[in-house]
């Protein structure tokens, strides 16, 4: 039998969505703050953890952090 236990990729990505915005309020306290730090490590490891200069990091495709601008 080949069997999956535990939560797959998609349920850590939600389970982690709901927990930083319960912490930071949707980034509105961490942003002022963290954006800038992100920012300034751009480009990050392209391909693995994707930073632009405003500080959107994607994390192996997947978008993990939107700073200012909000893309939606």
């Amino acid at each position: 039998m080949n069997e999956t236990h535990g939560l797959g990729a998609a349920a850590l990505t939600d389970i982690s969505d709901e927990l930083l915005d319960a912490v930071v309020g949707g980034g509105s306290i961490v942003d002022p703050v963290l954006c800038p730090i992100l920012g300034s490590l751009s480009p990050g490891v392209p391909g693995v953890v994707d930073i632009d200069p405003t500080g959107d990091t994607s994390i192996a495709g997947q978008p993990t952090w939107d700073c200012v601008p909000y893309d939606g």
